[in-house]
């Protein structure tokens, strides 16, 4: 409809602009040490406030272990995770750079996608890891100017953990438990919490030596100084 209407192609109106190459693996490390650890950190928020619940639900991805056709809601969840990404990262967040500074556009659209993630949750344990990916990824489009990467982020910040669920036996306690207990509590291993902080940091040291902080920028209200004295 914002095609149609504002009449730009969608890779002018979304921001999907071409992107180094290099940044994939740094960006895929960061994404996977976040993975990990929201899982736990999740499991910490549940055991710490269990009433925080909206209604009683399975644990992603245990839950979607029930679903009858598998692949076509793995399908129908990444579209959902494009479009909203497009949206949020591409449409929302360049018109709001438009307007205010880079960090104060990353802050509001990290709010935004927090928000947009509670009407799909079931529970309130969503909103701290919602609003710190937020923040990554809109920090992602700013400083590698495109949504390619945010978007390729998130699908695979998605998209894994059903992968797992759906074409291996793999079950590690905390994260993908495939027990009929989805009621009790459980932590990662530690291994598996050691692994994804290592990540975090690797893929964050990566991106960060590839795209280290800009310098802050020249006031552009203030007057260039053009050599004369005479002031006016």
């Amino acid at each position: 409809c914002l095609v149609f209407f504002t009449k730009q192609p969608l890779t002018t109106l979304c921001g999907l602009r071409p992107f180094p190459l290099m940044v994939i693996i740094p960006t895929l490390l960061l994404v996977s040490g976040m993975m990990i650890l929201f899982s736990e950190m999740d499991n910490l928020l549940r055991e710490q406030w269990p009433n925080l619940a909206f209604v009683p639900a399975k644990k992603p991805p245990e839950a979607l272990i029930s679903v009858p056709n598998k692949w076509l809601s793995l399908v129908a969840a990444l579209g959902l995770v494009s479009g909203m990404e497009l949206l949020i990262r591409g449409v929302i967040m360049r018109g709001l750079r438009g307007w205010e500074s880079d960090r104060q556009a990353i802050l509001k659209t990290a709010a935004i996608y927090m928000l947009v993630q509670m009407l799909f949750s079931t529970s309130l344990y969503i909103v701290p890891m919602a609003f710190l990916n937020g923040l990554v990824l809109s920090w992602l489009v700013v400083r590698v100017g495109s949504v390619w990467l945010a978007l390729l982020a998130q699908l695979w910040f998605a998209g894994i953990p059903m992968i797992l669920v759906y074409t291996t036996e793999l079950n590690i306690p905390g994260f993908i438990n495939l027990s009929e207990d989805v009621v009790a509590i459980q932590h990662q291993p530690g291994w598996l919490n050691l692994i994804g902080l290592i990540l975090v940091f690797a893929g964050g040291w990566w991106l960060h030596t590839l795209y280290p902080p800009l310098l802050p920028e020249p006031n552009a209200t203030a007057p260039e100084d053009d050599g004369d004295d005479d002031d006016f």
